[in-house]
């Protein structure tokens, strides 16, 4: 009879019933903070903890236990929770997940990562059909809203989508071809196409007609007319595109951040435009989230030569997305004296 009430006290705290989603990733600094966080916004009544070495990073609201801790101590601490979302690779030892999340990275080889990648229900850069996204559904028992919610936050596609790089500036104030910049041997434009060309289906490179730009497996696209400045840009390359949705970047962020464009992604629902917003009204539409159907607005702001591209903002639907610096900051690189910071910090 003891045991009854025990174990039926449990159930009425949630522990029983409590879920479980684990975050693994290839390495560290692949995003899996970011994307537990953003996870757990979409999954109610859900609790965020970190397993590791690290310090709490202090703009993010996890707990955070060391290595070895028992699982069975994180669901007390926990009680109340219907889900606790797991930030580690370790814990796969003794948990058996509701649903798995694998981040991948420039490097997989260590065992505790090829074991999440190779058991994982959800892994960066893949793309997600219906039957796939049901099995899914069914055997974690989360909402297929909530599911697809995370196949995006995650890196993963439901949808196939098109990354288009602008690389037909005229570096004015840089003094020479910011795409052509060269970073540990590597183009700049290269190392922003390589880090873009795992999480999309299709990749355009949009440039200058004095300046073509050739990058391996991506579709060039020449501007349909001269001096018009990005919005030409965007504009052709969006016509190129065979995809409805469109991440748009420019060639002078080599760091653009994957949880960021997933983050982009996963709010446009029904906008034709997704945006980031950093505070104080500022905006960053180089690397922003585009619908193709805005080819007709785009034409009409070049005939009446509004060429800022901001001013879609004003004629479309466009969801300013609100994020934290700290977490999901941009870097352009402009001048000179940026490019050699930016070579210097890489260093450290």
């Amino acid at each position: 009879m003891k045991i009854k009430i025990f174990e039926y006290t449990l159930v009425n705290l949630g522990v029983f019933n409590m879920r479980t989603i684990v975050v693994a990733g290839a390495h560290s600094n692949v995003g899996k903070t970011t994307v537990a966080g953003e996870i757990s916004k979409v999954v109610k009544n859900s609790v965020v903890v970190k397993i590791g070495n690290s310090t709490k990073k202090r703009s993010l609201n996890n707990r955070y236990y060391p290595l070895g801790t028992p699982f069975s101590k994180i669901k007390k601490d926990c009680v109340g929770a219907e889900t606790v979302i797991v930030e580690s690779n370790s814990i796969l030892q003794e948990l058996k997940p509701n649903l798995l999340v694998y981040l991948t990275g420039k490097k997989e080889k260590k065992p505790s990562a090829k074991f999440a990648k190779g058991n994982a229900d959800i892994v960066r850069g893949r793309y997600f059909s219906a039957s796939r996204i049901k099995k899914i559904v069914n055997t974690s028992g989360y909402e297929k809203e909530i599911i697809e919610r995370i196949i995006i936050l995650s890196g993963g596609r439901i949808q196939k989508m098109t990354a288009i790089i602008l690389a037909g500036g005229k570096s004015t104030r840089m003094g020479r071809d910011k795409a052509s910049l060269e970073i540990d041997g590597v183009r700049m434009v290269d190392v922003v196409s390589n880090k873009l060309n795992p999480y999309f289906d299709e990749l355009v490179i949009s440039c200058a007609v004095d300046n073509i730009i050739n990058v391996r497996g991506a579709i060039t696209v020449v501007d349909r007319e001269k001096e018009k400045g990005p919005l030409m840009g965007i504009y052709s390359a969006l016509r190129t595109s065979s995809n409805s949705i469109n991440f748009v970047t420019a060639c002078d962020m080599p760091e653009v951040s994957i949880p960021l464009i997933t983050k982009l992604i996963s709010e446009l629902s029904d906008y034709d435009i997704a945006t980031p917003s950093f505070g104080n009204s500022f905006y960053e539409p180089m690397c922003s989230v585009y619908r193709k159907k805005i080819i007709r607005d785009i034409e009409g702001l070049l005939r009446e030569s509004r060429r800022n591209v901001s001013s879609l903002f004003d004629v479309c639907k466009t969801n300013i997305v609100r994020l934290d610096p700290d977490v999901y900051g941009v870097r352009n690189i402009n001048t000179s004296d940026q490019f050699e910071m930016y070579l210097n910090s890489r260093k450290d």
